[in-house]
């Protein structure tokens, strides 16, 4: 600080210029020759360009800073996402194994039902033709059976209950008491 405040020239010190840098406008100028001394600019002109591209650089500087930043936190911003996405990936391979797994089960499982409900449907069919030939039996054996007794039945006009010893009620009754006995 103290380099630069000698460097400074203070404020009550007049600026001297040098005579070499600074001419002074000629008398009678032509057209341009006034022009370049308008577009060129003056000592004080350069000295606040030189203070302007002080500043520029400073706020350079900083945008540079900030990019340089904001250029690290998403270098690792990325590398996070990059280690989340092998994680998920790894997720994804344990959950694909586990359902080609399920699906390799699955197909066992539907071989197995379809083979028992194909036994179901040949166990039904079975019971089923055995009940009809039960049934068919059945109907044979009380075909026979009705067969046998209608030559023993006594026709339409014999009375079988009246026997000659009374009515239908007497002749139960006395065949149950002896019956009791």
């Amino acid at each position: 600080a103290a380099a630069a405040a000698a460097a400074a020239p203070a404020a009550d010190t007049p600026m001297v210029i040098k005579k070499e840098t600074y001419k002074p406008p000629p008398e009678k100028q032509t057209l341009s020759e006034a022009m370049e001394r308008l577009l060129k600019p003056s000592l004080k002109e350069q000295g606040n360009a030189l203070n302007v591209a002080q500043i520029a650089m400073l706020n350079l500087e900083q945008m540079i800073q900030k990019l340089q930043r904001s250029r690290a936190k998403a270098g690792e911003t990325i590398a996070a996402d990059k280690a989340e996405v092998a994680a998920i990936d790894a997720e994804v391979a344990k959950l694909d194994a586990r359902l080609t797994a399920v699906k390799t089960n699955c197909g066992i499982l539907r071989a197995e039902r379809d083979q028992i409900d194909t036994q179901l449907e040949t166990s039904k069919k079975i019971f089923h033709d055995a009940v009809m030939n039960v049934h068919k039996m059945i109907n044979q054996t009380n075909s026979n059976v009705a067969r046998l007794g209608r030559t023993q039945v006594p026709k339409g006009h014999d009375n079988f209950l009246k026997s000659g010893k009374g009515s239908k009620a007497s002749t139960l009754t006395s065949t149950l008491s002896r019956q009791a006995k």
